[in-house]
């Protein structure tokens, strides 16, 4: 089978599968035959272990347009690319406040790039763990959640509802991996090598 077909097949299964579980989706999916769950990811700057993890953390509870304003701001101030942690570290943290981060989320990427640095997490070990000790040792920083957990509170509306024509930005269900998860498998490469799930 070839990689096309093998994506088209992915994609019809993705396409009914969301068919399925929600009649909005159904309907936006019907308005969007074309429609690929996986095309945002294509917009992503090219990145690394500490950049997919940077990506996941910046995202938490943004919108993804909001997210990608939020990420250019990131590149920009590092010189167009994502920060290492060893660059994150060294930067002053007014300017990533600067950037759009919030305090809580510059704490948790400086706690990451600490462990990153002092070999507290080392990307080879992460990648070869199984998913749930993957999990734990992800979920042990402060402000790095578990997949499947929604933010307790009041629910943001989300893109995509009735009468918007943004995007949509798909939960993750319980039990499956995140998109972050996918790169720290595939993250062997070097320090901005695009990776692929």
């Amino acid at each position: 089978m070839s990689e096309d077909s093998s994506r088209a097949a992915w994609l019809q299964q993705a396409r009914s599968h969301l068919r399925q579980a929600d009649p909005v989706l159904a309907r936006l999916i019907d308005d969007r035959p074309d429609f690929d769950p996986r095309a945002w990811m294509t917009q992503l700057p090219p990145m690394d272990l500490y950049g997919a993890l940077l990506f996941q953390v910046t995202g938490q509870q943004l919108s993804v347009p909001a997210t990608r304003r939020t990420l250019a701001r990131i590149q920009a101030l590092f010189g167009g690319h994502l920060p290492s942690p060893a660059d994150l570290l060294a930067v002053d943290p007014g300017q990533l406040r600067q950037a759009g981060l919030s305090w809580r989320k510059i704490g948790t990427l400086r706690d990451l790039a600490e462990r990153m640095t002092d070999g507290r997490l080392d990307q080879d070990v992460l990648s070869s763990l199984p998913d749930d000790e993957l999990l734990a040792e992800l979920t042990a920083i402060p402000g790095i959640g578990r997949p499947g957990r929604l933010p307790a509170g009041p629910p943001a509306r989300p893109a995509g509802g009735p009468g918007h024509r943004g995007e949509m930005a798909a939960l993750p269900q319980p039990g499956h991996q995140l998109p972050v998860l996918r790169r720290l498998r595939a993250s062997r490469g070097t320090t901005g090598e695009r990776l692929s799930f």
